[in-house]
């Protein structure tokens, strides 16, 4: 099968939020991941939401077969890690040369991968609460990877031009 789309779209209550088209090309044997946005967040503290995973391929014989529905809740909640070592705030979130790191507790390093897994900066002596980024790369998608203490946390990046 060549050419599969899977679309993912999210709704709150009824209004879409967020739409994905990726292609899968398969085997009849083989299976694939797709992966799709799991940072999703939602300006209401509680609201009702669903995801819909389609597959659209048009030699597909079942027309009944091919949609996934999840019903779902955005919840605003503490994780674990934010009751251990706080909040983390990474802003602007998209930026243009540099942005800044906010956290409650003392940052111990912080680096930059590019989206090939390639680190593009790094500090691994911060031992601060506060930190601001140069980031000389080019504008694209990054992953910032931050620790404090024995956590690990990533957040999604953009840069653009």
């Amino acid at each position: 099968m060549t050419g599969v789309l899977i679309q993912c779209r999210v709704s709150v209550e009824g209004t879409e939020i967020y739409s994905d088209l990726q292609t899968v090309q398969l085997n009849a044997t083989e299976s694939a991941t797709v992966l799709f946005d799991s940072t999703l967040s939602y300006h209401i503290k509680s609201a009702d939401a669903l995801a819909e995973f389609i597959c659209l391929y048009s030699q597909d014989e079942v027309r009944e077969n091919d949609t996934l529905r999840v019903n779902f809740k955005f919840i605003e909640s503490l994780g674990i890690d934010e009751l251990f070592y706080g909040t983390v705030k990474v802003y602007p979130n998209p930026f243009y040369q540099s942005f800044g790191i906010v956290a409650e507790k003392p940052i111990d390093a912080a680096r930059v991968y590019d989206i090939n897994g390639k680190i593009v900066w790094e500090n691994k002596h911060v031992r601060n609460n506060t930190l601001r980024v140069r980031l000389e790369q080019p504008a694209g998608p990054y992953i910032l990877e931050i620790e404090q203490g024995a956590l690990m946390r990533k957040f999604s990046l953009l840069k653009e031009q």
